[in-house]
């Protein structure tokens, strides 16, 4: 791992050495609809988005350390805090990872879309961290997973079914995101960002309202916004699929005490198979047959209804909606005396026009596609069988915050005698389950 951070770190100091040219764009938000007013970061030196940028290779670094090798919960509320204080209220949440999604879909849209280098480091770093190591970024690295992870306080349980339909919800609106930013309708991550008005401590009392239910709502549930909202958690979960690392509750043999499953807040602690399940082998097998034959026409049924979506969807678009005032005269629009003024043929609008309608069917017929294939692909998750013998973390969602460290024994024991880790031990109190939740073997 530490040879791999080496060449990781030396790859992004070369890069940045022969891109000192670019400039860290500001989103531009060109779609007809309202968003959100936020007040603009102020401008900043040529630097600053490199230094955050290496910082934030520094901090996923260190939270490695602590996550894999340290084993220290201790360490990584430093990390926390400060990626809180830097990233967000000193760099205001901008630049983000998730943000960045926008900025590289735009790019890959529109060869003109100038794409900085710290923005697409923001976006690759993570990703090619979770790749190997998990989501560390999450861990500690990304500011409005701190916040929330900082005001954790009394986590309550989801329940299943309804943890399973809102975790339908992050890449459904990743689709949208890209949706929005390949048709160059605007980036709605940035526009509806509930924490951009509380680290700027500015914005609409909608947004602030927004900001501040889902900080009180982490009171309660572990992570609302990263578990069942953030798109750029999507990514990382495909990525930390694959990855070869990932975290061990237990730093030797599991004893099967379940005190990891119940101390978990947000519930991705992945219990042992059981002995017999409720249905036979077959029945599993015949449904997942099932699903998997059905896939397609579910995916077929979203591309049917994206097609028919894009149609209303091209009032969204400022340029259309411009062609449509022309054709009706509506000479009083501001928009329409503006283009007027400008003595550009209208044929050349229309011209344009015909173009963004066409990348609008498009993109809305493959947000379909993409909207059945989530769907199908939950169906036939919730299907799958267990094949772990002991209590492991999910690699897919876990966000690496190191609390079930400190609820297992072994973890303890090996602490006490001092043969490894460096995590203090916690008091007696921090090893009861929470309310309704009973402990004992499997």
């Amino acid at each position: 791992m530490t040879k791999l951070f080496i060449i990781t770190v030396l790859f992004f100091s070369g890069m940045l050495l022969i891109a000192t040219e670019f400039r860290f764009p500001k989103p531009e938000f060109t779609s007809g609809y309202e968003s959100p007013i936020l007040q603009q970061p102020l401008p900043t030196a040529e630097w600053m988005p490199y230094l955050a940028l290496g910082l934030l290779l520094l901090v996923m670094i260190l939270t490695g350390y602590a996550v894999y090798k340290w084993r220290s919960r201790r360490i990584q509320t430093v990390l926390i805090v400060f990626s809180l204080a830097f990233f967000g209220f000193f760099r205001e949440g901008c630049v983000c990872a998730i943000g960045s999604i926008q900025n590289v879909t735009a790019a890959l849209a529109d060869a003109g879309f100038a794409l900085s280098l710290p923005v697409l480091g923001f976006f690759v770093l993570p990703l090619l961290t979770a790749l190997f190591f998990g989501r560390l970024f999450c861990g500690a690295a990304c500011p409005m997973g701190a916040l929330q992870e900082l005001v954790l306080v009394r986590p309550l349980r989801v329940p299943k079914t309804l943890d399973r339909v809102l975790r339908l919800i992050p890449p459904l609106y990743l689709g949208a995101a890209v949706l929005f930013a390949f048709c160059g309708l605007g980036f709605i991550i940035c526009s509806w960002d509930p924490f951009v008005s509380l680290f700027r401590l500015s914005g609409s009392v909608f947004m602030l309202g927004a900001g501040g239910f889902i900080v009180i709502l982490s009171i309660f549930i572990a992570r609302p916004y990263c578990r069942y909202i953030c798109p750029y958690g999507v990514l990382l979960k495909a990525a930390a699929f694959f990855s070869a690392r990932q975290v061990s509750i237990t730093p030797d043999e599991c004893i099967k005490c379940r005190l990891c499953e119940q101390a978990c807040p947000s519930d991705v602690i992945i219990p042992p198979r059981p002995r017999k399940y409720s249905e036979p082998g077959f029945a599993a097998v015949h449904r997942i047959q099932w699903l998997l034959a059905i896939t397609p026409g579910i995916i077929a049924i979203g591309i049917i209804a994206g097609y028919l979506l894009a149609k209303p969807a091209t009032a969204l678009d400022s340029q259309i909606t411009l062609l449509r005032n022309i054709k009706a005269g509506n000479v009083e629009n501001e928009a329409v005396s503006a283009f007027l003024a400008t003595g550009t043929p209208v044929k050349d609008l229309a011209i344009r026009v015909q173009q963004r309608k066409y990348k609008l069917k498009i993109g809305w017929m493959l947000f379909g596609a993409w909207s059945g294939l989530i769907i199908a692909g939950s169906l036939i998750a919730a299907s799958r069988r267990r094949r772990n013998q002991d209590f492991i973390p999910d690699r897919m969602n876990c966000v690496c915050c190191s609390r079930c460290y400190a609820y297992c024994p072994r973890e303890l024991k090996i602490n006490k005698n001092g043969t490894t880790g460096n995590s203090p031990e916690p008091q007696a109190s921090r090893l009861q389950p929470r309310p309704g939740n009973a402990v004992g073997g499997c």
